[in-house]
């Protein structure tokens, strides 16, 4: 693989799939947990898990912790 491609991989798993927006704009309400949700969201964009599905198992997930 070239080297553009290795950091243009990097850059895009670097970005976040699910947004603290995306969580608002679904009836979360920003706290202290919020990073752990976004951390959560992002170790699903590593493993490849499709936006969509990402949204809806962070979503489920945040339930799971009230």
């Amino acid at each position: 693989p070239s080297i553009f491609r290795k950091n243009m991989y990097r850059e895009i798993m670097a970005r976040p799939q699910v947004t603290g927006a995306e969580l608002i704009a679904a009836g979360l309400t920003p706290d202290s947990r919020f990073r752990e949700l976004l951390d959560y969201a992002h170790k699903l964009h590593l493993a490849g898990i499709p936006h969509d599905s990402a949204l809806k198992q962070t979503l489920a997930y945040a339930r799971k912790r009230k």
